[in-house]
């Protein structure tokens, strides 16, 4: 009887191995594939931007067909605008892969800033999500220090030849407002997707993807409203 036991025991045990060591087995392999796949993300997203960032710049070069040509009149400008976008992008997939990558930059990030959420968002801000608002703030808005006295300069110059230049300034910030949204739309046409690459890279939560594309989307509107306003 107690032979029958052990027995018995010893093949409830050879059992449980079997089928214990395909589970741990396959566990460690799909954090070796998730690692591998985030890797293999981040190192697509850096070809994208790299990429990106000169055929479009290269693009500047190229003749231009349109009745207006913006990187004709502004070929500094656009270049600029076009190299600050990329390298603001650039600059916050870097924090994002620190903060994906080390617990202490997540830990900082992850830290709310008020215990109870907002009134009429009901949303509590984090200070990695304010310091992105900031810095989407800050990348939208600062391409009037340049844009600026180049638009004021140039569209002043063609009101002056005809003796045009009461609401001239109108026409000077909607091509501020215009390059606003150059920024917005760039920002919003990011892929968010569940499987997207930047929630497999940074390990993002597409909840929190689809927020900030909403939001980004909410002022991209609010730019273009502005900047239509002003054209009209």
């Amino acid at each position: 009887m107690n032979h029958g036991s052990s027995s018995g025991l010893a093949i409830e045990a050879i059992f449980t191995q079997a089928i214990l060591l395909p589970t741990h087995t396959m566990a460690a392999f799909s954090s070796s594939i998730c690692i591998r796949s985030r890797s293999l993300s981040l190192f697509v997203i850096a070809a994208l931007l790299v990429g990106c960032a000169g055929f479009t710049i290269g693009l500047t070069f190229a003749p231009c067909y349109s009745t207006i040509c913006v990187d004709r009149w502004f070929p500094p400008q656009v270049r600029f605008h076009i190299s600050l976008f990329y390298g603001g992008v650039s600059v916050a997939a870097i924090f994002l892969a620190a903060s994906s990558k080390l617990k202490a930059f997540n830990s900082a990030f992850g830290r709310y800033l008020f215990d109870k959420p907002l009134p009429l968002f009901g949303l509590r801000l984090t200070v990695g999500g304010t310091s992105f608002a900031v810095w989407i703030l800050a990348l939208t808005l600062a391409p009037a220090a340049y844009w600026l006295p180049a638009e004021r300069n140039f569209w002043y110059a063609k009101g002056e030849a005809i003796d045009w230049t009461q609401y001239m300034f109108r026409v000077v910030w909607s091509g501020v407002t215009g390059h606003w949204c150059d920024v917005m739309l760039g920002l919003v046409l990011l892929p968010v997707g569940r499987n997207s690459l930047i929630s497999t890279a940074f390990a993002i939560e597409p909840s929190t993807l689809l927020l900030a594309h909403k939001l980004l989307a909410y002022a991209l509107c609010a730019c273009g409203l502005i900047h239509g306003l002003l054209h009209g």
